[in-house]
């Protein structure tokens, strides 16, 4: 019997998350964050803003992470409309 035939067969370690499931779920965290320090009524950081808008342009980020994306962006404009009136 050949020596190679009976070696036992390793799984590979695990490895990393896809990148466009990474970037997904740091999207829609930023947005329940946000939404978080608005209920609060306390401003969230600028650096947010701007990662945000780094993650919408990605080129990895699904489409149904970007409908919640719009989803979430349009109830909370909605929730700043009805607290100024």
């Amino acid at each position: 019997m050949n020596k190679e035939a009976t070696k036992e067969i390793r799984k590979p370690p695990l490895g990393l998350r896809p990148r466009w499931n990474h970037e997904g779920c740091r999207l829609l965290e930023i947005l329940d964050a946000m939404e978080r320090y608005n209920e609060a009524e306390v401003n969230w950081p600028e650096e947010w803003n701007l990662e945000l808008r780094s993650l919408i342009n990605s080129p990895y980020v699904r489409r149904e992470d970007l409908q919640k994306v719009h989803a979430n962006i349009e109830r909370m404009e909605q929730q700043v409309r009805n607290q100024l009136k």
